[in-house]
């Protein structure tokens, strides 16, 4: 299994906030971020203040590594060593005097030690899209599924930036419930690290700021299916934008 080497980009990441069951909604917040090595009690390795607003629905959006640091270098954490944890933690919230404490499991690393497999897809009859089907022999979910989705396509009228080669998604699901955390890294200057909660989409593919194509995942007690959605055209400066293939993809499922 490859390496997940560090990116210095920041990483990308949609909440809700919530007071017991009451959600904050439309609200300028603070909040720390802590991200926490090997246990939700490890060592806070990284930590920095944010300041966001909350919409009708109470979601906001933070863009971890670019706010206030205030303990070590974000630019320093390698990624692919060990489990991470994100902490967050708001105070100054409307109408409450207590702050606020989540710990959210970030990614767990691959571990070739247990019960796993791995592989390669290559497409023949999907040029850009397709599904692809795993038989789960175990008769259980798995815990962990990562893919490496690279294309051998280039296209010199397009700038370089614009185009994702290579990119690097994780989806791991301790409790098998069929919903993870999904943790992405890409080379691509105009697709984003991003870590998303309780979700069955490892990411997406976006040129400017629209998502074009999206990377799922559906897991049973009895298959694992891996889908590279049908890319949708966007027309930017008079042109039109389109995934191409072929893709390849590099699988390992954990269980």
């Amino acid at each position: 299994m490859n390496c997940l080497s560090q990116d210095r980009r920041a990483i990308g990441y949609n909440g809700i906030l919530k007071v017991s069951d009451s959600v904050i909604r439309n609200s300028s917040v603070k909040l720390l971020v802590s991200i926490i090595a090997e246990a939700e009690t490890g060592t806070i390795i990284y930590s920095e203040r944010q300041k966001t607003t909350t919409d009708s629905g109470g979601q906001y959006h933070i863009d971890i590594g670019n706010g206030v640091p205030l303990l070590g270098k974000f630019d320093s954490i390698i990624w692919s060593d060990g489990i991470f944890y994100l902490r967050t933690e708001f105070d100054s919230l409307p109408g409450v005097t207590t702050t606020i404490t989540r710990n959210i499991l970030m990614r767990i690393p691959p571990d070739l030690s247990k019960d796993y497999e791995q592989g390669t897809v290559s497409s023949s009859e999907f040029n850009d899209h397709g599904v692809w089907h795993f038989r789960n022999s175990r008769n259980r979910r798995p815990r962990l599924v990562t893919v490496d989705l690279t294309t051998s396509y280039a296209n010199l009228a397009y700038p370089a930036n614009t185009y994702p080669i290579y990119r690097h998604y994780e989806w791991c699901d301790p409790d098998r419930d069929g919903l993870g955390n999904a943790f992405g890294i890409s080379y691509s200057d105009n697709t984003s690290n991003f870590f998303t909660e309780q979700t069955t989409i490892f990411g997406d593919v976006r040129l400017y700021s629209k998502p074009f194509q999206e990377v799922n995942i559906v897991s049973t007690n009895n298959e694992i299916v891996v889908t590279i959605t049908k890319p949708i055209p966007l027309k930017n400066y008079a042109e039109t934008y389109a995934i191409k293939g072929p893709w390849k993809f590099i699988y390992y499922i954990e269980w």
